[in-house]
């Protein structure tokens, strides 16, 4: 399992910051939930 980039990273926790759910946010990257929650 590779670890996903800082920038993809920056721009999830951007997003949720601004009001984005999370799970919303999982969806639009194309990542799991886990991941958005560790990210922020």
């Amino acid at each position: 399992m590779n670890a996903y980039s800082e920038d993809l990273r920056k721009k999830i926790v951007e997003s949720v910051e601004r009001g984005m759910p999370k799970i919303e946010a999982a969806r639009a990257f194309g990542v799991g939930i886990s991941s958005v929650t560790n990210a922020t």
